[in-house]
Protein backbone atom coordinates (compact mmCIF):
# COMPACT_ATOMS: atom_id res chain seq x y z
CA UNK A 1 0.00 0.00 0.00
CA UNK A 2 1.21 3.23 -0.83
CA UNK A 3 0.47 4.90 2.57
CA UNK A 4 -0.25 3.89 5.86
CA UNK A 5 -3.62 1.84 6.79
CA UNK A 6 -5.64 4.26 9.27
CA UNK A 7 -5.88 1.52 12.06
CA UNK A 8 -9.34 3.67 13.18
CA UNK A 9 -11.03 2.33 10.52
CA UNK A 10 -9.93 -1.25 10.29
CA UNK A 11 -10.73 -1.87 14.14
CA UNK A 12 -14.24 0.22 14.03
CA UNK A 13 -15.07 -2.67 10.25
CA UNK A 14 -13.69 -5.59 12.28
CA UNK A 15 -15.87 -4.75 14.92
CA UNK A 16 -18.94 -4.10 12.93
CA UNK A 17 -18.36 -7.19 10.90
CA UNK A 18 -17.63 -9.42 14.36
CA UNK A 19 -20.85 -8.27 15.97
CA UNK A 20 -22.70 -8.50 12.71
CA UNK A 21 -21.87 -11.96 12.26
CA UNK A 22 -22.65 -13.37 15.96
CA UNK A 23 -26.12 -15.27 16.49
CA UNK A 24 -26.28 -13.51 20.25
CA UNK A 25 -25.95 -10.03 21.34
CA UNK A 26 -22.44 -9.25 22.76
CA UNK A 27 -21.08 -7.31 25.67
CA UNK A 28 -18.14 -4.76 24.99
CA UNK A 29 -16.03 -6.84 27.07
CA UNK A 30 -17.00 -10.22 25.49
CA UNK A 31 -16.37 -8.17 22.07
CA UNK A 32 -13.78 -6.98 23.09
CA UNK A 33 -12.24 -10.24 23.92
CA UNK A 34 -13.35 -11.48 20.57
CA UNK A 35 -11.51 -8.93 18.72
CA UNK A 36 -8.33 -8.66 20.90
CA UNK A 37 -8.26 -5.00 21.39
CA UNK A 38 -8.74 -3.04 24.78
CA UNK A 39 -12.08 -2.78 25.96
CA UNK A 40 -11.87 1.28 26.07
CA UNK A 41 -10.64 0.98 22.84
CA UNK A 42 -14.06 -0.96 21.37
CA UNK A 43 -16.17 1.28 24.09
CA UNK A 44 -15.45 4.21 21.56
CA UNK A 45 -16.04 2.40 18.31
CA UNK A 46 -19.12 1.46 19.87
CA UNK A 47 -20.58 4.10 20.72
CA UNK A 48 -19.76 5.97 17.21
CA UNK A 49 -21.83 2.94 16.09
CA UNK A 50 -24.43 3.38 18.38
CA UNK A 51 -24.54 7.43 17.53
CA UNK A 52 -25.02 6.12 13.56
CA UNK A 53 -27.37 3.44 13.89
CA UNK A 54 -25.33 0.99 12.62
CA UNK A 55 -25.88 -1.06 16.25
CA UNK A 56 -27.94 -0.78 19.46
CA UNK A 57 -28.21 -2.10 22.88
CA UNK A 58 -30.58 -4.12 24.58
CA UNK A 59 -31.95 -4.42 28.02
CA UNK A 60 -28.87 -5.98 29.05
CA UNK A 61 -26.61 -3.26 27.77
CA UNK A 62 -25.28 -5.73 25.23
CA UNK A 63 -24.97 -4.81 21.30
CA UNK A 64 -26.71 -5.65 18.37
CA UNK A 65 -27.37 -5.28 14.47
CA UNK A 66 -29.03 -2.10 14.34
CA UNK A 67 -31.45 -0.37 11.40
CA UNK A 68 -28.31 1.13 9.38
CA UNK A 69 -26.95 -1.89 9.16
CA UNK A 70 -30.11 -3.11 7.43
CA UNK A 71 -29.55 -0.54 4.96
CA UNK A 72 -25.91 -0.92 4.56
CA UNK A 73 -26.86 -5.06 3.89
CA UNK A 74 -29.32 -4.05 1.22
CA UNK A 75 -27.45 -1.33 -0.71
CA UNK A 76 -24.25 -3.57 -0.62
CA UNK A 77 -26.17 -6.40 -2.07
CA UNK A 78 -27.77 -3.81 -4.74
CA UNK A 79 -24.53 -2.80 -5.40
CA UNK A 80 -23.11 -6.13 -5.77
CA UNK A 81 -22.68 -7.55 -9.47
CA UNK A 82 -21.40 -10.68 -8.09
CA UNK A 83 -24.96 -11.30 -6.39
CA UNK A 84 -26.63 -9.96 -8.90
CA UNK A 85 -25.39 -12.38 -11.75
CA UNK A 86 -25.27 -15.35 -9.30
CA UNK A 87 -28.95 -14.83 -7.45
CA UNK A 88 -31.30 -15.25 -10.57
CA UNK A 89 -28.87 -18.33 -11.90
CA UNK A 90 -29.28 -20.14 -8.17
CA UNK A 91 -32.62 -19.46 -8.14
CA UNK A 92 -33.72 -21.29 -11.91
CA UNK A 93 -31.41 -23.93 -11.00
CA UNK A 94 -33.47 -24.80 -8.18
CA UNK A 95 -34.98 -26.83 -6.12
CA UNK A 96 -32.49 -29.85 -6.34
CA UNK A 97 -31.18 -32.78 -3.87
CA UNK A 98 -28.13 -31.21 -2.78
CA UNK A 99 -26.97 -27.88 -1.64
CA UNK A 100 -25.80 -24.91 -3.82
CA UNK A 101 -23.34 -22.61 -1.92
CA UNK A 102 -21.70 -19.19 -3.15
CA UNK A 103 -18.48 -18.34 -0.42
CA UNK A 104 -16.09 -15.73 0.11
CA UNK A 105 -13.22 -15.69 2.30
CA UNK A 106 -13.01 -13.33 5.69
CA UNK A 107 -10.13 -13.79 7.78
CA UNK A 108 -9.75 -17.53 8.31
CA UNK A 109 -13.31 -17.88 7.90
CA UNK A 110 -15.91 -18.87 4.94
CA UNK A 111 -18.79 -16.17 4.87
CA UNK A 112 -21.36 -17.92 2.27
CA UNK A 113 -23.14 -15.50 0.67
CA UNK A 114 -25.51 -18.13 -0.83
CA UNK A 115 -26.29 -21.67 0.99
CA UNK A 116 -29.19 -23.68 -1.03
CA UNK A 117 -30.41 -26.35 1.24
CA UNK A 118 -32.50 -28.63 -0.51
CA UNK A 119 -35.28 -28.68 2.29
CA UNK A 120 -35.40 -24.77 2.86
CA UNK A 121 -36.57 -22.12 0.34
CA UNK A 122 -34.53 -19.96 -1.70
CA UNK A 123 -34.88 -16.97 0.53
CA UNK A 124 -33.75 -18.85 3.18
CA UNK A 125 -30.56 -19.33 1.49
CA UNK A 126 -29.36 -15.85 2.24
CA UNK A 127 -30.02 -15.96 5.82
CA UNK A 128 -27.98 -19.15 6.26
CA UNK A 129 -24.50 -16.71 6.65
CA UNK A 130 -22.78 -18.74 9.28
CA UNK A 131 -18.90 -18.69 9.08
CA UNK A 132 -17.23 -21.52 9.03
CA UNK A 133 -13.37 -22.59 9.58
CA UNK A 134 -11.83 -22.08 5.93
CA UNK A 135 -9.89 -25.49 6.70
CA UNK A 136 -13.02 -27.35 6.91
CA UNK A 137 -14.73 -25.81 4.07
CA UNK A 138 -13.99 -27.05 0.01
CA UNK A 139 -14.96 -23.71 -0.83
CA UNK A 140 -11.82 -22.13 1.82
CA UNK A 141 -9.50 -25.06 0.11
CA UNK A 142 -10.44 -23.43 -3.52
CA UNK A 143 -10.28 -20.05 -2.44
CA UNK A 144 -6.46 -20.78 -0.68
CA UNK A 145 -5.03 -22.02 -3.84
CA UNK A 146 -5.13 -19.18 -5.25
CA UNK A 147 -3.04 -17.94 -2.49
CA UNK A 148 0.55 -18.19 -2.00
CA UNK A 149 1.49 -20.96 0.33
CA UNK A 150 3.84 -17.69 2.38
CA UNK A 151 0.48 -16.13 2.79
CA UNK A 152 -1.82 -19.31 3.55
CA UNK A 153 0.82 -20.22 6.51
CA UNK A 154 0.48 -16.35 8.03
CA UNK A 155 -3.33 -16.61 7.54
CA UNK A 156 -3.25 -20.15 9.14
CA UNK A 157 0.25 -20.90 10.64
CA UNK A 158 1.82 -23.95 10.25
CA UNK A 159 -0.21 -26.72 12.19
CA UNK A 160 -3.85 -25.93 10.84
CA UNK A 161 -1.54 -25.18 6.75
CA UNK A 162 -0.38 -28.61 7.15
CA UNK A 163 -4.24 -29.79 7.52
CA UNK A 164 -5.10 -28.21 4.40
CA UNK A 165 -1.88 -28.46 2.17
CA UNK A 166 -2.47 -31.71 0.12
CA UNK A 167 -6.25 -30.84 -0.64
CA UNK A 168 -4.72 -27.42 -1.35
CA UNK A 169 -2.03 -28.82 -3.87
CA UNK A 170 -5.16 -31.17 -5.30
CA UNK A 171 -7.00 -27.97 -6.09
CA UNK A 172 -4.18 -26.54 -7.70
CA UNK A 173 -3.36 -29.35 -10.17
CA UNK A 174 -7.12 -30.08 -11.06
CA UNK A 175 -8.90 -26.54 -10.86
CA UNK A 176 -11.17 -27.98 -8.29
CA UNK A 177 -11.60 -28.80 -5.01
CA UNK A 178 -13.05 -31.85 -3.71
CA UNK A 179 -13.95 -32.88 0.36
CA UNK A 180 -15.21 -36.51 0.73
CA UNK A 181 -17.97 -36.59 3.95
CA UNK A 182 -18.69 -39.26 6.75
CA UNK A 183 -20.08 -41.62 3.66
CA UNK A 184 -17.53 -42.32 0.88
CA UNK A 185 -19.97 -41.79 -1.23
CA UNK A 186 -20.98 -38.12 -0.25
CA UNK A 187 -19.01 -35.51 -1.82
CA UNK A 188 -18.48 -31.68 -1.90
CA UNK A 189 -17.14 -30.06 -4.98
CA UNK A 190 -15.71 -26.31 -5.20
CA UNK A 191 -14.40 -24.06 -8.40
CA UNK A 192 -13.76 -20.35 -8.34
CA UNK A 193 -16.49 -18.32 -9.69
CA UNK A 194 -15.48 -14.69 -9.40
CA UNK A 195 -11.41 -14.28 -9.21
CA UNK A 196 -11.88 -10.60 -8.56
CA UNK A 197 -14.36 -10.73 -5.67
CA UNK A 198 -12.60 -13.87 -4.48
CA UNK A 199 -15.57 -16.02 -4.80
CA UNK A 200 -16.21 -19.45 -5.23
CA UNK A 201 -19.14 -21.97 -6.12
CA UNK A 202 -19.86 -25.47 -4.71
CA UNK A 203 -22.37 -28.56 -4.95
CA UNK A 204 -22.91 -30.17 -1.70
CA UNK A 205 -24.31 -33.52 -0.25
CA UNK A 206 -23.71 -34.83 -4.12
CA UNK A 207 -24.02 -39.24 -3.65
CA UNK A 208 -20.92 -40.31 -6.33
CA UNK A 209 -20.10 -43.82 -6.39
CA UNK A 210 -17.81 -43.70 -9.19
CA UNK A 211 -15.72 -41.66 -11.98
CA UNK A 212 -18.84 -41.17 -14.52
CA UNK A 213 -20.62 -39.51 -11.58
CA UNK A 214 -17.63 -37.67 -10.52
CA UNK A 215 -17.78 -36.19 -13.97
CA UNK A 216 -21.15 -35.35 -14.35
CA UNK A 217 -21.26 -33.35 -11.34
CA UNK A 218 -18.51 -31.34 -12.14
CA UNK A 219 -19.76 -30.91 -15.65
CA UNK A 220 -23.00 -29.51 -13.91
CA UNK A 221 -21.07 -27.14 -11.79
CA UNK A 222 -18.87 -25.69 -14.10
CA UNK A 223 -22.24 -25.09 -16.51
CA UNK A 224 -23.88 -23.16 -13.29
CA UNK A 225 -20.51 -21.12 -12.83
CA UNK A 226 -20.73 -20.09 -16.28
CA UNK A 227 -23.98 -19.44 -16.76
CA UNK A 228 -23.36 -17.10 -13.77
CA UNK A 229 -20.25 -15.69 -15.05
CA UNK A 230 -21.87 -14.81 -18.64
CA UNK A 231 -25.25 -12.83 -17.04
Amino acid sequence: MSAQPNQSIIHGIICLQTLAASPVPVGCRELARQVDLPVMTVNRILRTLMYMGMVVQNEKKSYLPGPAIHVLAAQSIHGSELMNRALPVIENYLPVNHIVSVGVLWGDKVSYLIHALPEHSFSQSLLNNHLFDVTQSTIGVMLLSRMKDEEILQLLGNERFDEVKEPIDFARINGYASRVHSSPQERTIAVMLDEKNHAAIALSRLHIRDENELEASLKSLYELRDKIIGQ
